[in-house]
């Protein structure tokens, strides 16, 4: 049985799935960035990767300020 945690895990590595393999750790960055804001903000989403983007992005002024500066661009 898949846990909500792995669907969280597997739906932000979908979210960021355009970087580089190189940057794995910028990765590694934005997902701890806005893992928190997920689960707080946007959690009845999971794992639906469209609707948390939207999510996150209807709440980006409550959103932490790494997971605001990362959605911002």
């Amino acid at each position: 049985m898949i846990t909500r945690a792995t669907l969280l895990s597997l739906v932000l590595t979908f979210f960021f799935s355009g970087l580089a393999v190189a940057q794995t750790s910028a990765y590694e960055e934005r997902r701890q960035a806005c893992e928190p804001d997920v689960h707080r903000l946007c959690d009845e989403f999971i794992p639906n990767e469209e609707e948390i983007l939207v999510c996150l992005k209807q709440h980006l002024r409550h959103l932490s300020p790494a997971c605001r500066k990362i959605m911002s661009h």
